[in-house]
Formats: C-alpha cells, structure tokens, sequence
C-alpha cells in the first residue's frame, strides 16, 4: 500500500552521512529555519493542548523509574551527537 498525502521526507538538510536521503530530491524543498514547512505550522500550543487532551483521556502513563533511566542515557548520548547543532545543541549542551 503507498503512503498518501503529506511528503513523507525526513530530512531539511543533508546530514553527510552518506545516507540515501541526503540526495536533493529526497530532501525537503522549502524549509522554514531547520524545520519541514509543514512542522513550522504546528504551534507549540498546538502540541500541548493534543498532549493534554490525551493524558486527560488515559492514553498517556507517566514513564517507570527505568524508562527514565534510558531517557536520561539517550539525551546523554544526543549532545554528544555531532548532528545535533545550533539552538538545540545548545539547549541540550546548557550553553
């Protein structure tokens, strides 16, 4: 079945990776920033008013004391990433 709608690219810039994705056509066209157009249009109220109405619902659990010990390794591991650059790098790096 082929995915329809949306333009289902996963990168704004090529990482040098040597990943397929980093070719041109597999790239997103008319970024906003280092985000997807269409990710710039979702507002952050957006995002926590949906998360709000699904913790309100029970579609949403608080993490167990071991979730949070593997999310706290893998934030850990993404500032020492060297693709995660600018503001969020920063951010994450405490500059």
């Amino acid at each position: 079945m082929a995915l329809q709608g949306g333009c289902w690219k996963d990168r704004v810039y090529p990482f040098g990776d040597g990943d397929e994705r980093d070719v041109q056509g597999r790239l997103f066209r008319s970024p906003v920033g280092r985000l997807a157009r269409c990710m710039d249009l979702i507002t952050a109220e957006e995002v926590i008013r949906r998360i709000e109405r699904s913790s309100q619902g029970g579609a949403l659990r608080g993490l167990t004391s071991r979730e949070i010990v593997g999310s706290r390794q893998a934030i850990e591991r993404m500032v020492e990433n060297p693709f995660v650059d600018g503001d969020e790098g920063k951010a994450m790096r405490g500059r």
